[in-house]
């Protein structure tokens, strides 16, 4: 008797305008994520397109259906119990920005919480962190470069965003980056390659042995030494699974 293996299904691969980290360029994916992704498909002899799309369909994509990959993910304790997890890949902080010019001072996020308006990346992880808090004076944006523009131009007083990737949204907003200053930090961010719930494991496996591999061989840091040299680098590689709420 002979046994039949059916194929895995195929993933649908998805990330954002996030640069350096993602971003597109001549409508080419590009950025240190994407480069990580596309080499781990080229480990597993796979083509497939990789979607940049705004954040809030991403997200709902991934909490729509089975197989679905979105990066990257800022690790929080709720999206750690919705998606199965692998990285980090990178490490950054979360913090709140004021225009170069603002005398505002923010020593705590209660202060914050004062401030009249503050620009958020809409369904992104400071959204969700500040919405969380009770927040209730978020100026929500459909691209990050919106809350970039009304930081500078005096329509928000705060903008809510990650140190990896400011540099790169005020470049894309042709905002010289002397005129934006951090004030206050939120949080130490870990960033991961999320798979949605229902993901086949043979997909999940063979992704984190493999990132696995490009850690512990060095190309993974050469990469991350190329896109992202100032920051610190990940000591290992993990798997995070949801837990399932009827064990202790």
């Amino acid at each position: 008797m002979t046994t039949s293996t059916s194929p895995l299904p195929s993933l649908k691969l998805f990330t954002e305008e996030w640069p350096p980290i993602t971003f597109s360029e001549n409508n080419k994916p590009k950025g240190y994520a994407v480069e990580l992704i596309q080499k781990l498909l080229t480990m597993q002899s796979q083509t497939l397109p990789i979607y940049i799309v705004p954040w809030a369909r991403g997200w709902k994509m991934i909490n729509s259906e089975p197989n679905v990959v979105l990066f990257t993910m800022t690790l929080t304790p709720q999206r750690q119990q919705e998606f199965t997890l692998i990285g980090p890949v990178a490490i950054g902080q979360t913090n709140f920005y004021a225009a170069r010019s603002s005398q505002l001072q923010i020593n705590t996020l209660e202060e914050a919480r004062r401030i009249r308006r503050i620009g958020v990346y809409r369904d992104a992880v400071e959204q969700q962190l500040l919405e969380k808090q009770n927040f209730n004076n978020l100026v929500i944006v459909s691209k990050p470069i919106y809350s970039a523009q009304q930081l500078v131009q005096g329509r928000i007083e705060l903008w809510c965003t990650a140190d990896l990737t400011i540099d790169g949204i005020l470049k894309k907003a042709n905002i010289p980056t002397n005129l934006v200053k951090p004030v206050f930090t939120l949080q130490k961010n870990l960033l991961y390659i999320a798979f949605s719930a229902g993901s086949h494991p043979a997909h999940i496996d063979s992704w984190h042995q493999q990132l696995q591999q490009l850690h512990q061989n060095g190309w993974m840091k050469k990469l991350h030494q190329k896109w992202l040299p100032l920051t610190q680098f990940p000591k290992a590689i993990e798997k995070l699974t949801p837990r399932d709420p009827s064990q202790p």
